[in-house]
């Protein structure tokens, strides 16, 4: 199952458009455009200082994916302090949809996981770096972001470019 492709037309239009809908919950009214590079827009604000601050991952912003459809982005469960909602139709070509895996990517990054796991002193490998390792080679094969279904709020994907977004009214 896709995730980036189970959603309802009225959010992507894959066969013509090749899009899907990604909406991002914020505190911050007023943004033209989320750019990772700036930190506190979203809700998870020290969640993405604290990566920030260690270096280990990318710059990310995070969308919900298929909000309001069934399975989609739960809102509700989110975001109490992020009541502004921003949109963008993004190219689903440039999200990797780590459920399905088209490129085959889990095993080399499970390779690389595993060869860092082993050049550790205590064979022990950081979250944080299972984390960068995996955006690395997704990042290197050209996609923009990762798309995955986080499991307290649904579908799911981060983006590592800055894109322009509307405000919903």
């Amino acid at each position: 199952m896709s995730l980036l492709s189970d959603i309802s037309e009225a959010l992507s239009d894959f066969e013509s458009g090749g899009v899907v809908r990604l909406t991002h919950f914020s505190h911050v009214d007023g943004l033209t455009e989320i750019d990772p590079e700036k930190m506190f827009s979203g809700a998870d604000r020290s969640n993405r200082e604290i990566r920030s601050i260690t270096g280990k991952t990318f710059p990310r912003a995070y969308f919900g994916v298929g909000v309001g459809e069934e399975g989609g982005y739960r809102k509700e469960r989110a975001l109490k302090d992020a009541p502004y909602e921003y949109t963008v139709d993004y190219p689903a070509k440039r999200i990797y949809d780590m459920n399905i895996d088209p490129d085959g990517l889990k095993e080399e990054i499970g390779k690389q996981q595993d060869a860092a796991r082993d050049a550790h002193p205590n064979k022990i490998l950081s979250p944080d770096e299972r984390v960068r390792i995996m955006d690395t080679v997704v990042h290197a094969k050209g996609y923009h972001g990762i798309a995955f279904d986080n499991p307290s709020f649904g579908q799911s994907c981060y983006l590592w470019v800055k894109v322009k977004v509307e405000q919903v009214q």
